[in-house]
This record gives C-alpha cells, sequence and structure tokens, in this order.
C-alpha cells in the first residue's frame, strides 16, 4: 500500500512542473500553479516522510525482531500450557486410579475387620470349650484316681483275703 502511495505521489509530481518554493508557479495560471504547487508539497512531504521511514528502518527491524521474539515466547508459553494441561489430565487420571484403589482397599479392610472379629469370637468360644473339656477331663482324671485308689484298696483286700484264705488252707491241710 505505501508504495502504491508512493508510486502515485512521484507520478503527480512528474505531471506537475517543476516548482522553486511554495506560491512560485512561474508563468502557469492559477489553477495550474495551485495544482503543481500542492504536487510540489506532496513530493516534498514524501521525501520527508521516506527519509524519516529510512531512518525509522532499524527501529521496524527491532520491532520485527521483537515480535518474532514475542511470537516465538507466546508459542512456546502456549506449548507449556498444553504440556501442563496434558499432564494435569494425565495425574487427574492417576487421582481417579488411586481413589478406586483406596476405595477398594477401604473394602478389603472392612472384610479382613469382619472376618478378624468373626475369628476372634470364634476364638473365644474354642477357649471357653477347652476350658469347659479341661475341667471336665480334670474331672474324669480325679474320677480314675478315685477309682483306682478304690482298685487298689479292694485288690490288696482280696489279696490279703486271699492270702489269709491260703494261709488257712494250709494249716487246715497241716492239721
Amino acid at each position: 500500500m505505501n508504495e502504491n502511495l508512493c508510486i502515485q505521489v512521484k507520478q503527480m509530481a512528474l505531471k506537475g512542473s517543476e516548482c522553486t518554493g511554495p506560491g512560485d508557479n512561474g508563468s502557469r495560471d492559477d489553477s495550474a500553479g495551485e495544482k503543481a504547487t500542492s504536487v510540489c508539497q506532496v513530493s516534498r512531504f514524501w521525501f520527508r516522510f521516506d527519509s524519516n521511514n529510512w531512518q525509522l528502518n532499524p527501529f521496524h527491524q527491532v520491532n520485527d525482531k521483537c515480535t518474532a521474539t514475542l511470537e516465538c515466547t507466546i508459542a512456546n508459553q502456549d506449548a507449556e500450557i498444553n504440556g501442563l494441561l496434558n499432564h494435569e489430565e494425565i495425574l487427574r487420571h492417576q487421582v481417579e486410579k488411586m481413589e478406586q484403589s483406596i476405595e477398594e482397599l477401604q473394602g478389603h479392610l472392612k472384610a479382613l475387620k469382619k472376618h478378624n472379629n468373626a475369628l476372634e469370637s470364634a476364638m473365644k468360644q474354642s477357649k471357653i470349650a477347652f476350658e469347659c473339656e479341661e475341667n471336665a477331663v480334670q474331672k474324669v482324671l480325679e474320677t480314675v484316681a478315685a477309682v483306682a485308689l478304690k482298685y487298689d484298696n479292694m485288690a490288696s483286700t482280696i489279696g490279703n483275703g486271699m492270702d489269709e484264705a491260703a494261709d488257712q488252707d494250709k494249716k487246715d491241710v497241716l492239721i
């Protein structure tokens, strides 16, 4: 667009006659002179604008470099943000899996506690039953010991009675 404007201004300057200064139109009539003066003013303005633009060219280059750097930085930050968002999604998925695992473990723990309570109850009942059986065995042992003592006494009495009867028989036979 600037190039088109520049070409148009230069064409206008070439169509008009040369001018030596503002208001100097030589031998032309007033309308042609005004036109030539306007063209000269535009031409001078364009020359100054073009000179200023030439002087500003290093600033445009720096501006272009800064813009390119900023665009690159923004692109890098966008890529980093996308990477972080992807990482966040991965972490969110892992947290969901961990929460499911925790729920499963809590279910297993609840079942283990219930099983443990059942085992403790069975163990208490077994202990009570063992104590009852131990008491019963103790009574049987005491009874066996009492019966054995009676049998020993009876055997001893029977043995003594037999010994006495044998001695008596011997005496009777000898007599």
